[in-house]
């Protein structure tokens, strides 16, 4: 199984979320042909600095699922469901970097494992497990947002 994180803006945030469908351009078309169905999917929200997680494929990534979605700008498509209560992190590209995670690049094995813990309990993350992998100091963590997707009630975290 493999991980990937999908970009959106708040322009076409909605869509993904009215129609479960994750998608991009050509220029990434590479990364979603390589999904198969029951990969975990992320959805980064550039405006907004929020990750939304996590997803399951329930399709192969493949072109033009739905051809008129976001008017055929973003033919490369992947049909998703919500796994396990989908949380939202704010300040994702902090998060995201402490954990030695680009957005651009399928996630390794480790990363995955770092996320999915990350995304599950944030509070209570284990920052040592990313020092012990990365060999190196992660500076002290800021407050956190994270929402329920399905209910986007909210809880403040240390």
């Amino acid at each position: 199984m493999k991980a990937y994180i999908f970009a959106c803006t708040n322009r076409t945030e909605q869509e993904c979320f009215d129609r479960m469908l994750l998608s991009t351009n050509k220029l990434y078309a590479d990364n979603i042909l390589q999904v198969k169905k029951g990969d975990l999917l992320f959805l980064f929200n550039m405006d907004k600095d929020m990750l939304y997680g996590t997803f399951k494929a329930k399709s192969e990534g493949k072109k033009d699922i739905v051809p008129e979605a976001w008017r055929g700008k973003y033919p490369y498509q992947v049909k998703v469901e919500r796994e396990n209560g989908a949380k939202t992190i704010k300040d994702a590209k902090k998060v995201m970097s402490q954990l030695g995670i680009n957005w651009r690049n399928i996630l390794n094995k480790e990363q995955l494992e770092l996320l999915i813990n990350y995304v599950k309990n944030p509070s209570e993350f284990d920052w040592n497990l990313v020092k012990k992998r990365n060999g190196k100091e992660v500076e002290e963590k800021t407050p956190l947002r994270i929402n329920n997707l399905m209910g986007l009630s909210k809880t403040k975290l240390r």
